[in-house]
């Protein structure tokens, strides 16, 4: 009966293109060194530098992994081959070395093999070897190995930094959208799964008929502007297709932002204080997006881990250089958080957004209460990134 062949059997293929493709020149190097050094054996008698010429080569396929100990067989098998003046292979094996060293960083192994070279044709010399012709190849040979080698290093350099560059610039994207998506969609169902449980606690109870309608309002209301920001991400996400988009949305109003959050929280059943100082308008749209993004966090937070009838105060100061907001809140004794509700990841956005434009945000416990201290710069130069 006919078995399919087992996985490891399918995966052997591609790994062994991987292998050719990350080894590929030093197995071409190999390969002509290993022809060079057989080529003598078809016109003479198998000999020790034959032998040697046969063997060391193979070590350059160790220059990715054991550096070093490549670097020693090729040095020790270049210098002989040199001295017996018969190991073509052995000397061509080592200039592919330097070269091989030279693109990876290994300036050390490099300096070795050279030195190794040197002494090799020192000890040719004093044995009687004609030395004119070789040494001005092995300077030839040694400047093309280094003409090669060192721009191509630098080229792998350059696409090395461009690689780790993008691959940054992918994780603060994807941070970005998960922060928005967070801030947005996850915070206004969260907010409604909030108001319904809410509503479904006076269903029994016709003396709460406005409460109930009250937090139907605010869910339909949320679910509204929860669609809004949808579409309004996925019209940035297709900002540069040849799509016709919409404008672009307006700045958030912190005055708004503010009387927002005294509701959210009086519907919640809190005790809410929630003052400004300074002039809103000397904020930038990217510092009043990002603080109306950290102030409604505060007051979700609030709403679900808050105790019953709890007094919460919420505070911004706009100065001349910085805008500042307090955010304190008892904690409830007993925390009905469900993970449909409540993600862990709304103060890490605070902070990457802070972060983001040059501030800094601090968060602590203090006898069952809550406190978070956020600053922001007002200087436009500090803003490192978008909110």
């Amino acid at each position: 009966m006919f078995s399919l062949p087992h996985p490891a059997l399918n995966v052997a293929p591609s790994r062994l293109r991987a292998a050719w493709r990350a080894h590929r020149e030093l197995s071409v190097f190999t390969a002509f060194s290993l022809t060079f050094s057989a080529l003598p054996v078809l016109f003479q008698w198998f000999t020790l530098t034959d032998t040697v010429g046969l063997v060391v080569p193979w070590a350059l396929l160790l220059i990715p992994r054991n550096p070093w100990t490549a670097t020693t067989i090729l040095a020790a098998g270049t210098a002989y081959g040199l001295v017996d003046a018969r190991g073509p292979g052995l000397v061509l094996a080592g200039w592919f070395a330097v070269y091989a060293l030279v693109r990876r960083g290994g300036y050390r192994q490099a300096v070795v093999i050279v030195v190794a070279m040197a002494a090799g044709n020192l000890l040719a010399w004093q044995a009687g070897t004609e030395m004119n012709d070789l040494f001005i190849s092995q300077v030839l040979w040694l400047a093309i190995c280094l003409g090669i080698a060192a721009p191509l290093r630098l080229a792998d350099a350059n696409v090395s930094r461009a690689q780790a560059a993008h691959a940054q610039a992918l994780r603060e994207q994807r941070a970005l959208i998960a922060r928005e998506l967070h801030d947005t969609l996850a915070r206004a169902n969260t907010q409604i799964v909030l108001r319904a449980q809410q509503a479904q606690a006076h269903l029994h109870n016709p003396h709460h008929t406005d409460q109930i309608n009250t937090a139907l309002d605010d869910i339909i209301t949320t679910g509204h502007q929860s669609v809004l920001d949808l579409r309004t991400m996925l019209r940035l996400l297709r900002q540069d297709t040849n799509t016709p988009l919409d404008p672009a949305p307006p700045t958030p109003d912190l005055t708004t932002t503010l009387t927002q959050a005294r509701h959210n929280l009086h519907q919640a059943g809190l005790h809410a204080t929630v003052t400004h100082q300074g002039d809103t308008t000397r904020l930038t749209p990217t510092l009043t997006t990002a603080l109306t993004r950290i102030l409604d966090e505060c007051v979700a937070n609030m709403i679900k881990h808050a105790a019953p009838d709890a007094q919460c105060t919420i505070q911004l100061n706009i100065t001349d250089t910085t805008a500042e907001l307090h955010a304190i809140n008892p904690l409830a004794d007993t925390r009905h958080t469900t993970p449909a509700t409540s993600s862990k990841l709304g103060i890490l956005g605070i902070q990457e957004r802070t972060h983001a434009l040059g501030g800094t945000t601090t968060t602590k416990h203090t006898n069952h209460q809550w406190i978070l201290h956020t600053t922001l710069p007002l200087t436009p130069n500090n803003e490192k990134g978008k909110p």
